[in-house]
């Protein structure tokens, strides 16, 4: 049987899709991905921080390692090594934990964070502000002066942090600093990678080895005597600390 130029024609179209077929389809590919895409974003914060509690609980076991070998908390510069000060502290307490054997270059940085290359902080001043330094966290007992890169020597002692699993020692640092500082509070909500980097939160290390997530209201801007305490070596607020 021959078929007609018609025939022909009608044969091919009836087996291609139609423009509202076509638009249909991708309406619903649009609807999928909209569902989807949410959740494979909330599903990647997730990993991103359970790697970051992760890295965390590996600087743990370094800070705990030097702390057992040495009874005393890295010093958080160390100015006077040329001189064979402190051989043991290396020139920061980056150095310090590297030589217990924390080593991989990732552990240093927050999944989170692109730019970084060390996203974590130490606990070095505690809960100084507004320029009102102190010697109430972990990097050393000379409180820093003008032009100087303190706190150095002497380090504080295992015995001189009255509650190890209440004192914070390294926690996401949202300045682009190895230093975790309570005074820069003030802006941090302001800047959107801080508040989205784990979902308004920020992950601690304490000097007991265990990792919190904490909110950044409580870190930064809480003023309670349970969130102060946290930042010093001697569990007390140190309320003086918060005026200008």
């Amino acid at each position: 049987m021959n078929l007609t130029l018609d025939d022909e024609r009608l044969r091919t179209s009836s087996r291609a899709f139609t423009l509202i077929e076509l638009l249909a389809v991708i309406g619903i590919i649009a609807v999928l991905a909209a569902l989807l895409l949410p959740s494979l974003a909330r599903s990647k914060m997730r990993a991103q921080r359970t790697q970051c509690v992760s890295n965390l609980r590996q600087l743990g076991i370094g800070l705990q390692g030097f702390v057992a070998g040495h009874l005393v908390y890295p010093l958080a510069r160390n100015p006077d090594l040329n001189t064979g000060a402190y051989a043991e502290h290396s020139r920061t307490w980056i150095e310090a934990l590297r030589s217990t054997g924390v080593s991989p270059s990732g552990v240093w940085r927050c999944p989170s964070v692109q730019r970084q290359q060390f996203s974590y902080g130490y606990n070095v001043w505690g809960s100084h502000f507004f320029g009102n330094w102190s010697d109430l966290g972990l990097g050393g007992h000379t409180i820093p002066q003008k032009g100087t890169v303190g706190p150095v020597a002497p380090p504080i002692s295992e015995s001189e942090v009255s509650n190890p699993n209440d004192m914070m020692a390294i926690g996401d640092s949202f300045t682009g600093l190895d230093v975790l500082e309570r005074h820069f509070a003030d802006y941090l909500q302001g800047i959107g990678q801080a508040a989205s980097r784990h979902q308004g939160e920020g992950n601690v290390l304490f000097c007991d080895g265990h990792v919190e997530s904490v909110t950044l209201e409580s870190l930064f801007r809480d003023t309670s005597d349970a969130a102060l305490v946290r930042w010093n070596r001697d569990h007390q607020s140190h309320r003086e600390q918060l005026e200008p």
